[in-house]
């Protein structure tokens, strides 16, 4: 052949060519373009003429990180074996060109907007959507649209969609890429023995991204619906082309295939930052007794993507979906002429942060209100939901939806059901109230009970209002020092005794700065964090409150004072003083020798002792007077007449005598 092209398909009707030219060939006048994903299909309706494949030799291919996942379903039209209703929902970046920044107008005026084509048994045909959703915040939107197909005579066959690409994504083993994308649905127009009729594929449906605390244990629950009530499963695409080149499984997590749950564990590994491709395949097995081996009589695709980033928040922390909102796993019944309306509402469990989003991902014709903060509580806020379905809408409908809050902490996703089934409403609220203990609010083909602020719906009966315990959301609601009290509809925040504040912030009061602390004036106050202590002074016992004087001389404490000295108690303390006779500072007592100064007063001899002193006479021939000091002669007497004095002796007494020492008293 003489020229060669290489193609790629990226989704868009987009194309590149690579030719090679060969001398001495020529030109063929048409060449069809080979598509990257089927080399055996070749779209129907695209030819290319010489002059055209030299212009597009200059064009660039255009190609970028706007996917965000998918799924597709399809059923058999009524009457018409040969006519297939197909059902499919894209999401893309919403700043690219297929996500055509899609807003309120946007969806308001039911304006198509997207590009790319479905490769079907009748050819391509146009992937373009009506948007539903959008985040202004993450930066995708998603819309849902639906198209006849034709079978061409054929019972079985495979409708694809592929192009390139997702955003950058991880691979599991380390590194990046942005790989190309692949939905394929397996239409299977056999009629069924169990039912004696065709089968219809799975419904599903998805946010546009999930995203995941790398730290927590999350649980992805996928919704589904069978319009045959088949058993359905799910498993990671990976035959039949049915993932193009984001073929891997989320890392750390198991996929249980039969409750359709992805199930992170932080046991097993940690992911790292980024984002993840999960391409999911759904097919449906008949119920009961009837089985068919190998594959399922349907496969279609479902894709979405997986935030996984680094938080410091706690675990149970994140956004609450109220009693207001329709519980999880709902089905609604939505009569004919009818209109649905709902209240989607979430909290947060954390003071200080709001609710920034509630995402939905609706039917086609849903109406959204803005987000209504609730006035007297910041952290709560809600959205108002109506649908009021087309006669080609008549079926079932997944409606899922989570809160986002202002640290873009998601909460859990609920999906309900939706089914228009054209049948009259009955306002079950006109008896007994439909057994709601508070509101009744009666709905499009049913009804739902709701509770006032601060209360939720029972789980099991969906009808009587419990109150919610806000204090067991977590340790956060308020400050570490303060405790939670629960009171109906609400909670309070009280610092705990010794803290002051509001109970959001508390700090400590210094009761021994105040004067509130209660010590003995012989006691010293000792603050500590939320309290104080009383601490009896050195020398005093007792509770801190109260102290008495420790009594150290009775408690042998006086042991410290020198053996010639004596105890003295004193208040808090004691003393030592050293006994009569002693010097020094009680706990050493040295004797004082009274003999050393002026002779002890002493007439004639003077002798020291310990701890006293005694006056003596010499050679026995004096006696001591009567003061202890003197001495004097024995027999000896003294007359005192005008100014003489007359001593007289014994004769045997004779003896100088000193004079100095008598005297006659006045």
């Amino acid at each position: 052949m003489a020229y060669i092209y290489k193609v790629r398909f990226d989704g868009l009707c987009r194309f590149t060519f690579a030719m090679l030219i060969r001398p001495g060939n020529k030109v063929p006048k048409t060449s069809p373009p080979v598509s990257r994903r089927s080399q055996t299909r070749m779209p129907s309706v695209v030819r290319y003429s010489v002059w055209t494949l030299l212009v597009l030799l200059g064009t660039v291919s255009v190609e970028g990180s706007h996917f965000r996942g998918a799924t597709f379903s399809w059923k058999p039209i009524p009457n018409d074996p040969d006519l297939i209703q197909c059902n499919f929902r894209m999401s893309w970046r919403r700043s690219s060109s297929e996500g055509g920044s899609c807003d309120q107008t946007t969806i308001s005026d039911n304006r198509l907007i997207g590009g790319g084509n479905w490769d079907t048994p009748e050819g391509s045909l146009p992937a373009d959507y009506y948007c539903t959703d959008f985040s202004v915040q993450e930066d995708w939107s998603q819309g849902t649209n639906s198209m006849n197909v034709s079978m061409r005579g054929n019972t079985v066959t495979d409708v694809s969609f592929d192009g390139c690409c997702w955003i950058t994504v991880q691979r599991p083993n380390g590194g990046t890429h942005d790989p190309d994308w692949n939905l394929v649905s397996h239409v299977d127009l056999s009629v069924r023995p169990d039912t004696g009729r065709p089968n219809s594929s799975p419904i599903s449906a998805s946010s546009a991204i999930y995203r995941v605390q790398i730290s927590c244990d999350t649980v992805i629950r996928i919704p589904w619906e069978d319009p045959d009530g088949d058993i359905v499963k799910c498993r990671y695409a990976s035959v039949f082309g049915e993932c193009g080149e984001a073929c891997d499984p989320l890392p750390f997590s198991v996929l249980d295939e039969d409750k359709c749950e992805i199930s992170y564990r932080t046991s097993q590994g940690s992911l790292r930052p980024g984002w993840y491709a999960v391409a999911l395949t759904l097919e449906d097995y008949p119920s009961g007794s009837n089985t068919i081996a190998g594959s399922g009589l349907s496969r279609v695709p479902l894709q979405f993507l997986v935030d996984a980033y680094t938080s410091n928040n706690l675990c149970n922390m994140k956004p609450v979906l109220t009693g207001r909102t329709p519980q999880d796993r709902d089905r609604v019944l939505v009569p004919g002429g009818g209109t649905y309306h709902a209240v989607l509402e979430a909290e947060s469990p954390n003071p200080a942060v709001s609710i920034a989003e509630i995402s939905t991902v609706s039917p086609l014709g849903m109406i959204k209100s803005a987000l209504i903060t609730t006035p007297d509580n910041p952290r709560r806020a809600h959205v108002n939901i109506t649908w009021t379905p087309t006669e080609a809408q008549v079926g079932q409908h997944v409606f899922c939806f989570l809160a986002q809050d202002s640290n873009r902490i998601n909460s859990d996703q609920r999906c309900i059901t939706l089914v228009y089934d054209g049948t009259p409403d009955v306002d079950e609220c006109l008896v007994n109230n439909g057994g709601c203990s508070h509101d009744c609010v009666n709905t499009d083909g049913s009804y739902h009970c709701m509770c006032p602020v601060g209360r939720l719906l029972n789980p099991l009966d969906n009808k009587q209002c419990d109150d919610v315990n806000e204090c067991a959301f977590g340790p956060d609601l308020c400050h570490g020092n303060a405790t939670c009290i629960n009171t109906p509809g609400s909670y309070i925040c009280q610092c705990n005794s010794g803290y002051a504040g509001n109970g959001t912030v508390c700090t400590n009061i210094n009761e021994c700065a105040v004067g509130t602390h209660g010590c003995h004036n012989n006691a010293q106050c000792v603050d500590l964090p939320g309290s104080h202590d009383c601490i009896c002074e050195l020398g005093y016992v007792g509770d801190g409150r109260l102290c008495t004087d420790v009594n150290e001389c009775a408690e042998d404490k006086g042991d410290m004072c020198n053996t010639n000295a004596t105890c003295v108690n004193t208040p808090g303390s004691y003393r030592c003083d050293c006994n009569h006779g002693y010097k020094g500072d009680g706990t050493t007592c040295t004797d004082i020798d009274e003999c050393a100064t002026d002779n002890g007063m002493c007439e004639d001899i003077c002798i020291n002792t310990a701890g006293s002193y005694m006056c003596a006479c010499s050679n026995g021939l004096l006696m001591l007077a009567e003061d202890g000091r003197g001495c004097t002669f024995v027999g000896a007497s003294t007359t005192c007449a005008n100014e003489y004095m007359e001593l007289a002796l014994p004769a045997n007494k004779l003896a100088i005598v000193n004079t100095s020492n008598l005297h006659c008293d006045p």
